[in-house]
């Protein structure tokens, strides 16, 4: 029905079009009987209100609309075919009322000319059109469109390697993807450093919330999205929402070659230390601070991951474990496979709870294979161990008894010193074991 009323209005408004044009010919009617044969009683008057706007489809800068008794105002759109409006670069807010003077006249704010012809720009109310409302009889709006530049939000390609090919799935992709050339019909199957690779809108409140968890889809998992930055350094985070400008925004999206698993959050964290085999590669955001506290992790059996810190801080982890075995550590074995680099772990707090046989107990790891490439991981933290009274932690106590604290960090080496004069870029650990680490007996 509201198609109909739109088509009606059209064919209205271009009869009186060429009624208005042949005014000086003797047709007989007047505009007055024209709109009086076809009941016609109220009255829109809208303008382009910009320099560049114009309606279409004949160019002009004023439209003049008549309707019938109790009928919906039509909103002139930029998308409604035979009759619209358009401004190349600009989206229409929407219609206004115009502000009348004392004598009921429109209140201009500065004037143009258009095909020599001078015209006017009209001040605006606060006072939106709705055209959910009727005009009624009798009545004539006045009213002018409001315009604001289109601005988007494009997310640009950063990665580390200045001349890097990204290889991009366009199956995934569509024609409103930047990707898209619409001369060729055709996709960008791969993008580099400095490439718009996504473009988003603002909403109605001119905001934009979170963006895509990744925006774009790389062929075969060869590179990782890692994260969006405000800047192309990748030091600044982005802040939401997006607040529109009338420039386009920027955003970086910064992509890592490989297939990595991005370590954002405490979940995260967590779920990193179920699985650090070898085949698994961890990558985390630049100088992160992951505030972990009231998570908890198990200790590993095996290391063999990569993970590639970047500068991030873990801190106030807990670990609680009962020990099956004859040993414990915080990474178990580190097999000649494992890579980590970069990261410091902080008040990182870890509780061994010995069962019935006598164990060893380590702050780091049980093992240290050749081959294996630590550089620069700082652990700070505490370790408790609980055990049975008959039950002794054998690397923490000399053949007497006594309580030592100079094999209590690494396996495999004769003492904690030895390791650090061999890989002393390694692991550091702040603090002093005989203060950080305590055993507790448990009277059985």
């Amino acid at each position: 029905m509201k198609k109909q009323f739109k088509k009606i209005l059209i064919v209205i408004l271009m009869a009186l079009a060429a009624i208005l044009t042949l005014a000086g010919c003797k047709l007989g009617e007047s505009l007055d009987d024209v709109l009086d044969k076809n009941g016609l009683v109220s009255h829109i008057t809208y303008y382009a209100n910009a320099e560049q706007a114009f309606f279409t489809p004949n160019s002009s800068k004023m439209r003049d609309l008549w309707y019938k008794k109790d009928a919906q105002a039509f909103n002139i759109g930029t998308d409604d075919g035979n009759l619209g409006i358009e401004y190349e670069g600009y989206e229409i807010l929407g219609w206004y009322f115009v502000e009348l003077d004392d004598d009921g006249e429109p209140v201009t704010t500065g004037s143009y000319t258009f095909e020599k012809e001078t015209c006017y720009l009209y001040k605006l109310t606060d006072k939106k059109v709705d055209f959910s409302q009727h005009i009624q009889e009798g009545e004539h709006w006045i009213v002018a469109a409001k315009w604001a530049k289109i601005s988007r939000v494009n997310v640009v390609l950063v990665h580390d390697e200045p001349n890097v090919s990204v290889p991009v799935d366009t199956k995934k992709l569509t024609t409103e993807s930047p990707l898209y050339d619409a001369e060729t019909q055709s996709y960008k199957t791969a993008v580099t450093n400095g490439d718009v690779i996504q473009s988003y809108r603002y909403d109605d409140d001119g905001m934009l919330g979170v963006l895509a968890s990744n925006p774009i889809a790389v062929v075969n998992n060869e590179y990782t999205f890692v994260s969006y930055y405000a800047d192309k350094d990748c030091t600044q985070s982005v802040q939401y929402p997006l607040i529109k400008t009338d420039e386009d925004q920027i955003v970086y999206a910064k992509y890592v070659t490989g297939n990595w698993t991005v370590v954002r959050t405490a979940d995260d964290v967590v779920s990193m230390f179920k699985i650090l085999l070898n085949s698994k590669r961890y990558y985390f955001l630049k100088d992160a601070v992951i505030d972990c506290a009231g998570y908890e992790v198990s200790p590993s059996m095996f290391t063999g991951c990569e993970i590639q810190g970047n500068g991030a801080v873990i801190k106030n982890l807990t670990l609680d474990n009962r020990i099956v075995g004859e040993s414990a550590s915080l990474f178990g074995k580190i097999e000649e496979t494992a890579i980590l680099e970069n990261i410091s772990f902080e008040n990182f707090n870890m509780t061994y709870r010995v069962s019935k046989i006598d164990v060893s107990v380590y702050f780091i790891c049980t093992a240290y294979v050749d081959g294996a490439k630590i550089n620069n991981v700082t652990v700070q933290g505490s370790v408790k161990i609980i055990k049975p009274d008959a039950r002794k932690v054998t690397n923490l106590v000399d053949s007497n008894g006594n309580p030592i604290y100079t094999r209590c960090l690494f396996g495999s080496f004769v003492a904690d010193e030895e390791y650090y004069v061999q890989h002393p870029n390694g692991f550091k650990v702040v603090g002093n074991p005989a203060e950080f680490i305590t055993v507790t007996a448990e009277i059985n």
